[in-house]
């Protein structure tokens, strides 16, 4: 199950989230505006690992980043994101996930978004086996979502401007 929260400028946004009994792999994901980053994600003040992440600083400075934690508590728990700056907006989306390779849970990272271009480019093919899960984001005001074979679309938001705000999904 993903649980989404979506909320206007602050330096600290605080999600509840409730992890399954079963999962041991949570999944946030972030994707904010404005010229900051991200100093710490945490689950239940226990710090997450960064998978990577993109900026476009194409005079936006839109942004989105993914994090993780193996074999975390389970039960409901607050996940904390700490920026290093006031965002002028942020959106944040939390998954957990059963079965996952805890030894080895994340691979490639590949991303498809610049600077100079106002929607992600297309990422063809993304190396994988079977079992994988191909986790899938995209930036802040891009104009259209991609889509891959197989994708479920965990959320989005759009706003008056028919942008797409922030939206992210997975591909078994």
């Amino acid at each position: 199950t993903t649980t989404k929260t979506d909320g206007g400028p602050g330096a600290t946004r605080t999600m509840s989230y409730t992890l399954n009994a079963a999962a041991d792999f949570l999944l946030v994901r972030v994707h904010w505006a404005g010229s900051t980053s991200i100093s710490s994600v945490t689950w239940g003040g226990v710090a997450m690992t960064s998978v990577g992440g993109v900026i476009r600083s194409n005079g936006d400075a839109h942004a989105c980043q993914m994090y993780y934690k193996t074999s975390p508590a389970t039960g409901t728990a607050d996940v904390v994101v700490t920026f290093s700056g006031s965002t002028d907006f942020s959106i944040e989306a939390a998954s957990g996930y059963s079965g996952v390779d805890t030894a080895a849970p994340t691979s490639s990272y590949q991303t498809g978004a610049a600077d100079s271009q106002p929607s992600p480019a297309s990422i063809t093919a993304v190396s994988s086996v079977v079992g994988d899960l191909v986790i899938i984001m995209w930036p802040p005001h891009t104009t259209a979502a991609p889509t891959a074979q197989n994708q479920t679309e965990d959320y989005r938001v759009i706003d008056g401007d028919t942008f797409l705000v922030a939206a992210g999904g997975h591909a078994d």
